[in-house]
């Protein structure tokens, strides 16, 4: 589980924390409670804070922030994500994915054929004149 891709890597991750369902809150390395404050709807992700008091004395604030304290954001799906992730993994997957990109080459190249025949249906034969005049129907014109 990524917290932000764009993060250096030298930082605790989000699995270096552990998460207490009970509280609704993430437990840091050191053993400091980072607590619940909302979603932010911008993003979409539930946020989690520690304190500029937990952290300004904490041994691993070098591996763990870079600012005054750390926050968490953990995306509202974040759970939907990782059964994703789990089930990407297994063997049923690639075999299901291999399957799949079988069945798109055929639609491809049906959707290719079909495309030219519609194209020579609409075609000008040699020596004609054009399309064919329209039939004016059942009225007779006067």
């Amino acid at each position: 589980m990524k917290e932000n891709p764009h993060r250096s890597t030298d930082l605790y991750g989000i699995d270096q924390f552990t998460y207490v369902p009970e509280e609704n809150r993430y437990i840091c390395p050191e053993g400091k409670p980072l607590k619940y404050v909302g979603i932010n709807p911008l993003n979409r992700t539930h946020l989690y804070y520690s304190t500029v008091k937990r952290c300004r004395e904490c041994s691993q604030k070098s591996r763990c922030t870079r600012g005054k304290y750390r926050t968490l954001a953990i995306h509202t799906c974040e759970s939907a994500r990782q059964r994703a992730h789990a089930l990407a993994e297994t063997p049923a997957f690639m075999i299901s994915q291999r399957a799949r990109r079988k069945v798109e080459a055929l639609f491809a190249e049906l959707k290719i054929k079909a495309a030219q025949d519609a194209l020579r249906a609409r075609a000008v034969l040699p020596g004609g004149h054009g399309a064919e005049p329209e039939t004016a129907g059942a009225i007779p014109q006067r």
